[in-house]
């Protein structure tokens, strides 16, 4: 298991107690938890968005534009457990952060803007950048629809799942560009 992931996980739980459940008097988000029909349809619209602007990425620059030492370190040396368990713990403090504080308080834009920033190393590559940016906008969009962290956390955790078995099963050529 990741460390850095469950720092961000406690790090998420508590942030969120402090700035929305001490400071808005409850749980915005978490309860009720959004698993209605509706939502349902909106988890699987937001995750093809998510599938989409990523593809469509691929299309616009090749797979090495992508390339991260970091993401390749970690899809290389974790076994397929170890990986679900970081993307769920961070997803969820990503989710909870992002999503249940910063756009509670701030709104869609800034929150996608700070997501995109604190993944400061896909800074130097505007792709990635980019298709963070894309996504934190896409994941803030759900949230704004189901009004339910757990539909973004779902999809966020699917969305890198899905990239992890990408890169991992070699579908796409993810090497350095030289």
């Amino acid at each position: 298991m990741n460390l850095g992931n469950l720092s961000l996980f406690t790090l998420g739980i508590i942030a969120y107690y402090i700035f929305v459940y001490r400071m808005k008097g409850g749980l915005v988000g978490i309860f009720p938890l959004g698993f209605e029909a509706i939502n349902w349809l909106w988890l699987v619209a937001g995750y093809g968005s998510m599938v989409c602007v990523f593809l469509i990425l691929l299309k616009i620059k090749s797979p090495e534009y992508f390339y991260d030492e970091a993401v390749d370190l970690l899809i290389t040396t974790l076994s397929p457990f170890q990986l679900i368990i970081t993307f769920i713990l961070g997803g969820v403090a990503e989710e909870l952060i992002f999503r249940g504080i910063i756009q509670l308080w701030f709104g869609l834009i800034p929150s996608s803007v700070l997501f995109t920033l604190i993944h400061v190393r896909y800074l130097k590559k505007p792709y990635m950048a980019l298709e963070t940016l894309c996504l934190g906008l896409i994941l803030g969009t759900l949230y704004i629809l189901t009004k339910s962290i757990w539909i973004c956390t779902v999809a966020h955790i699917l969305m890198n799942m899905t990239t992890a078995w990408i890169i991992k099963s070699k579908k796409i050529n993810y090497t350095p560009v030289i």
